[in-house]
């Protein structure tokens, strides 16, 4: 039998003459059998030996040994078909034997031919039971890893039957719908999954219905809006598909939807990034094309084509560049070199030939876009109208040209420093200056020009220049410069900050001139107005010693003269040629033959009347007040005589000699007017006096000096005699 060829049968037998038998007889149909007289010994061969294929056990294995119980026992241990051969046939026994196996219970002594069907039976029922098995449990795991990834898809899937009543839903679509399974199971598929357009937010048609209406797999459209059961709202893309069984007949629906809000969110950013980008293309003053390796011209922007002069994309593109080349003025296989070797061109400048044979610069920038394999597919490049760029640097060129010349042919020196105070440029006129190659100075320091002093006063500008937190004016001095042979040549020295486009400090320049001539006429006249000066004061004072001398003579004839009226006369020509005198010698011992302190004249004059007419133990006192004024020296002569008048006046008129009294002589400076005023306590002016009256000479000679200075003389006629004299500062 070879279907009975290499399978093991274990005999549970505890009658050793019976289970030789048996086992001789299985074992000259094929078998290979193994025998276990007892409990210990059927379990020991159960568990060591794997290839037990059948156990064939008697039911009645001695007193104490319950077979049906062994028989559970070997069964728990492993999964292997059990048949009973026993002498038992009544019911109860084989009751209890059918509930431990179905594969068979055979009474003794039924013969070989029953034995041997009833193994061929248990083995076949075995192998389908195994194979049932092996089913059951592919089907549990293929059944596990389907419920393990509908958990984990981020994708919501819900089913439902075929009155659309959910069945069941996984992880994502109870998130997206809000619904939890064990309370969604058995609920209409309208309450858990709550579709509305996102335009106007009405009710949309379940998928269920329509599925199960078509038959078909539907797709929900493109503007659906999932409301939760939170109230939140999600753009989702949904399809749904029939659930069919054996028999091709709908019995629910299954459909699987996603949470697209980023996706709209993302597309929609994508779309508002599109039209700026199109906005930008179409607007911007750069010229923006795309163009192919064999001379395509694929794209232009209204730009390009205008920087062209091209009425339309279509005229451009029947051009070549590869045929043609009449684009820029560099050969394309130059382009195309940089572009292989490279991937882009930046900045780079070149002229283009427009539509109407004229030509423009540009500024032109290019990378190549390459395919998968990566061969270059096309060109995207940007274009800049540097024209007038190019016109501003050829002006700029011609103005520094024009500059150097003007620098190199100036008949002053220009330099430059750096920050460190060293020479980086110096024209060649310092050549002509002082003698010296104006290369040999260059990079040293500045102050090495110059003599000693000259560099202290440099250092000392330089310094305060630097330590201004304001931008400096330009600040000159002048010094002597070391010149060809160690000599020394006078220079007048022009320093300026230098500052670059953001205004920050980058050195200093200045001119150098030179001025040895201005020096010598400067030194000549000089000297030439010491000599005046030397000159003016030596005749001032012979002048002042003239006048002197005539008032001593005047006053000796005074002395001299018998006649009282002619002493007077001779003294007031005395007093007022010594009033003249005194401003003469104010005017030299000043040094200065313009203005007089008038002062000091005042104090002096006041003085020599003091001497003149009072004796040393007289009672009289002359009081002189003065603020300090200036006048010049042909108004100061006017205004001495007009004191000397007023003064004397008041000696010879005022206080009597030998009587106590004070005269008073006040000098003020009133804004723009000078105001002299002269008081004696003496008897007085007599009542109704009117200056302007005067008969005296002296008073007379008052109004008509004051009437010249174009001021005016007044007078108070009280106890005191008081005189106010005003006079404007500048007559």
């Amino acid at each position: 039998m070879s279907w009975a060829k290499g399978k093991t049968i274990l005999i549970v037998e505890d009658d050793g003459i019976l289970a030789l038998a048996e086992s001789n007889m299985l074992r000259a149909r094929g078998f290979v059998v193994v025998t276990a007289s007892g409990v210990e010994s059927a379990l020991e061969q159960i568990r060591l030996n794997q290839s037990i294929d059948l156990v064939l056990m008697d039911i009645n294995l001695g007193e104490t040994v319950d077979g049906i119980a062994l028989a559970k026992s070997i069964l728990s241990i492993r999964d292997v078909p059990l048949m009973f051969l026993s002498n038992h046939t009544d019911s109860e026994v084989v009751e209890r034997a059918g509930t431990v196996t179905s594969y068979g219970y055979i009474v003794k002594d039924s013969g070989e031919t029953v034995l041997l069907n009833a193994l061929k039976t248990a083995f076949l029922l075995h192998n389908v039971h195994c194979q049932l098995m092996e089913r059951e449990r592919a089907l549990a795991e293929s059944g596990q890893l389907l419920a393990a990834t509908l958990r984990s898809i981020g994708d919501g899937v819900v089913s439902t039957d075929r009155d659309g009543a959910v069945v069941d839903m996984n992880v994502a679509a109870e998130t997206l719908t809000g619904w939890k399974i064990a309370e969604a199971r058995g609920r209409p598929i309208e309450e858990i999954f709550n579709i509305v357009d996102r335009h106007t937010l009405e009710k949309l048609e379940n998928p269920v219905a329509r599925v199960i209406r078509e038959g078909t797999v539907v797709e929900l459209a493109n503007h659906t809006v999932l409301v939760a059961r939170d109230g939140v709202r999600r753009h989702i893309a949904d399809s749904g598909a029939p659930i069919r069984n054996v028999d091709g007949s709908i019995i629910g629906v299954v459909f699987v939807f996603r949470d697209v809000t980023e996706e709209k969110r993302l597309q929609a950013e994508i779309d508002r990034n599109a039209q700026w980008l199109q906005a930008f293309f179409d607007n911007t003053h750069i010229g923006i094309y795309r163009s192919t390796p064999d001379g395509r011209i694929l794209m232009v922007n209204p730009a390009l084509l205008a920087m062209l002069r091209y009425d339309s994309f279509a005229t451009l593109a029947k051009r070549n560049l590869e045929k043609e080349g009449f684009e820029p003025s560099y050969e394309r296989s130059t382009f195309k070199r940089l572009m292989e070797r490279d991937g882009k061109v930046v900045g780079h400048e070149s002229q283009w030939k427009r539509s109407d044979g004229t030509y423009l610069w540009v500024r032109e920038s290019a990378v190549a876009v390459h395919d998968e394999q990566g061969a270059i597919t096309w060109y995207d490049g940007t274009v800049e109208d540097s024209t007038e760029f190019h016109r501003t640097e050829e002006a700029l060129r011609q103005s520094e040209e024009r500059y150097r010349l003007m620098t190199e042919n100036s008949y002053d020196a220009i330099w430059q420093v750096d920050l460190d105070l060293r020479i980086t440029y110096i024209s060649k006129a310092d050549e002509r200056i002082r003698g010296i190659d104006r290369n040999a100075v260059l990079g040293k320091p500045l102050s090495s020009l110059f003599s000693p002093v000259g560099a202290a006063r440099l250092d000392l500008l330089l310094a305060l220049l630097r330590g201004s937190h304001i931008p400096a004016e330009p600040v000159q001095f002048e010094s002597e410069a070391w010149a060809k042979n160690n000599t020394l040549v006078w220079v007048e020295v022009t320093v300026n900050e230098m500052h670059d486009a953001d205004g920050v400090l980058i050195g200093y320049h200045g001119v150098i001139r030179d001025i040895s001539e201005r020096k010598k006429s400067e030194d000549a006249l000089t000297r030439a107005f010491e000599e005046r000066d030397a000159l003016y004061r030596e005749l001032q004072h012979r002048v002042k010693n003239s006048m002197a001398m005539i008032a001593s003579l005047v006053g000796l004839e005074a002395n001299r003269s018998e006649d009282n009226a002619t002493r007077a006369s001779l003294e007031n020509i005395r007093d007022r040629v010594n009033s003249l005198a005194a401003l003469y010698d104010i005017l030299r011992e000043a040094g200065n033959g313009n203005d007089v302190h008038l002062d000091e004249y005042l104090k002096k004059l006041v003085g020599s009347l003091e001497h003149a007419y009072l004796q040393e133990k007289s009672e009289v006192v002359l009081q002189v007040k003065a603020d300090p004024v200036m006048l010049d020296a042909r108004r100061a002569a006017s205004f001495g005589l007009i004191v000397n008048e007023l003064v004397t006046n008041s000696l010879k008129h005022g206080v009597k000699q030998g009587e106590a009294g004070i005269i008073r002589v006040e000098l003020r400076l009133l804004c723009d007017e000078i105001a002299l005023d002269v008081t004696d306590t003496g008897k007085g002016l007599p009542s109704g006096f009117d200056v302007t009256q005067a008969k005296g000479l002296g008073l007379q000679l008052v109004l008509m000096l004051v009437e010249q200075l174009g001021g005016f003389v007044t007078c108070e006629t009280a106890e005191e005699a008081r005189f106010h004299v005003r006079l404007p500062l500048n007559g």
